[in-house]
């Protein structure tokens, strides 16, 4: 016959949901109010092309820690990731000057 402690096994268990708990709002709930954070200061366009830049991050760090090198292919994904987050930073930024111009345009007119 197997015999249980349930003390040990109950210590265990909330030391588990502990962790899952402290998961759960560093994975989820943290980085959602980052993003929303994020939506606010800047735009949803570039916040959300902004989470992709973590690829690059990822790949930059494995080969710092000595983890692995890329492929050829995700060298060049990672690249076009890097592109894109500055095309559409600089693009957005264009954007914003061009519609202060305009207002100002607007204001002399009126």
């Amino acid at each position: 016959m197997i015999v249980i402690n349930f003390h040990d096994i109950m210590q265990s268990t909330l030391k588990a949901i502990g962790f899952i708990a402290l998961n759960g709002f560093c994975d989820n709930f943290l980085s959602d109010y980052l993003w929303a954070r994020a939506v606010l200061l800047t735009s949803p366009t570039i916040a959300t092309i902004s989470t992709s830049i973590t690829i690059p991050i990822a790949i930059m760090s494995d080969i710092l820690l000595g983890r692995g090198y890329p492929t050829l292919i995700s060298t060049i994904g990672a690249l076009l990731v890097i592109f894109g987050f500055i095309f559409v930073h600089i693009d957005n930024h264009i954007w914003i000057n061009l519609m202060k111009y305009i207002k100002s345009l607007i204001r002399i007119i009126d």
